[in-house]
């Protein structure tokens, strides 16, 4: 399955896929609790529904606290119905946006990685 992760986050605020690759997918996550501004998922959204592709939502964790945070909403209880329900467009979106206090503190902690591994 071909789905555009957040299309609209950042540094990819222009939404740049090329109409062979949607062509291509089976659907855009129109929900990530990643994104800094609603906006984001919004424009995602319509993005979705102007190309006729099934929703998705992804928490995209960075930390314990964002697991399950964005997901994904279906009638299914298998990988095969899941993929189905993808497939026919019978999706959404859903869940919220991370705390910017969570953002902080995964960029701090990146940084201090890096620094780490340069020592």
């Amino acid at each position: 399955m071909l789905i555009a992760a957040h299309p609209f986050g950042f540094p990819r605020l222009g939404g740049s896929m090329g109409k062979e690759v949607t062509r291509l997918l089976d659907g855009v996550e129109v929900v990530n609790s990643r994104n800094l501004l609603r906006r984001q998922n919004e424009k995602a959204l319509k993005l979705a529904r102007s190309l006729g592709k099934a929703e998705i939502g992804g928490s995209d964790a960075h930390t314990f606290h964002e697991v399950g945070k964005a997901y994904t909403l279906a009638a299914a209880s298998s990988l095969e119905e899941l993929r189905a329900a993808i497939r026919n467009r019978m999706t959404r979106g859903a869940g919220g946006l991370s705390s910017p206090m969570i953002h902080l503190a995964s960029f701090s902690a990146s940084i201090v990685r890096k620094l780490a591994h340069r020592s």
